[in-house]
């Protein structure tokens, strides 16, 4: 992967979305060719690292820059044509389902609305979930050892933190779930990407600073916050015909203009700048993107 994450969390209170996260990330792992040089046994690492120890300070530099390299060259993304896990299946790979999780999240009580917020080329749910599932039934249960959960903490540990193994989705109400002493300041981005609209139908003002204040706790010294904020304009459409988000609509205090003012005065962030404009084809997902630093 480009910046090599050492772990990614996907959060979203739908389910359904989450499914279709999981299922995209089996597709693109699917498109990946691998080499087929064979990993390198745990006892024949250790004597490389007791061999690296004796050499000198340079030496040993270009020996970790050398592993580097073909490490990365064992990897080879967008290798393979769509098509081919369309027509033959996908390559399975080990996920989280978190199915406790989606067991209280069910259909009649989803929050988000799936069009606006993936806007995939590909139908996600038909053709690519489909072979997404079709291999990877009951692979979630195969090799349990190398990935844990702590239900508790929502941490995951992993032996295996190389892609895909260094994803991970789960279905959580994230903005109201408690904080644990141990996520705080462990993170160095956070994104929050088309969802203020819908933190702020459901919750108030309430919801959205409770959202703002947490992200600011759980990220690092000099972590940064990446918002794509929503704009006010659109939020009457959607409570239309839902009584509860049009009095919290009425109820609103702090509008999305105000966001950057109460981010960096009361919440804290360091400071702000745009990054740009989003790409997405519909015009409705072109809003800015702005980046704080704490």
């Amino acid at each position: 992967m480009l910046f090599e994450p050492k772990l990614i969390e996907g959060v979203d209170i739908d389910p359904h979305l989450i499914k279709k996260a999981q299922n995209y990330l089996i597709f693109r792992n699917s498109l990946i060719k691998y080499n087929e040089k064979e990993k390198e046994s745990k006892e024949q690492e250790e004597k490389k690292k007791e061999i690296e120890e004796d050499l000198k300070e340079k030496k040993n530099e270009q020996i970790k820059n050398n592993k580097v390299e073909k490490e990365k060259d064992n990897l080879f993304f967008d290798y393979y044509p769509i098509s081919c896990p369309l027509t033959i299946g996908s390559i399975p790979i080990l996920l989280n389902n978190q199915q406790d999780l989606q067991k209280i999240f069910n259909s009649n009580n989803k929050i988000y609305n799936e069009t606006e917020i993936s806007n995939n080329k590909i139908d996600i749910d038909k053709d690519l979930g489909e072979s997404a599932l079709k291999n990877n039934t009951n692979v979630e249960n195969k090799n349990s050892n190398n990935l844990k959960i702590d239900k508790n903490s929502s941490n995951l540990l992993s032996d295996n933190i190389s892609f895909p193994n260094n994803i991970y989705f789960r279905a959580s109400d994230w903005v109201n779930e408690p904080i644990i002493e141990d996520q705080k300041n462990s993170y160095d981005i956070i994104m929050g990407l088309s969802i203020t609209k819908w933190i702020h139908l459901n919750w108030a003002d309430y919801g959205i600073k409770r959202f703002f204040n947490k992200v600011y706790e759980l990220l690092n010294d000099n972590g940064i916050f990446i918002l794509e904020p929503q704009p006010f304009s659109g939020y009457s459409r959607k409570a239309k015909n839902n009584k509860k988000m049009q009095t919290n609509i009425n109820n609103i205090q702090l509008y999305p203009e105000n966001f950057h003012q109460y981010l960096i005065e009361t919440v804290g962030f360091k400071n702000y700048e745009l990054l740009g404009k989003g790409s997405n084809q519909s015009k409705g997902f072109q809003r800015n993107i702005y980046i704080y630093r704490k």
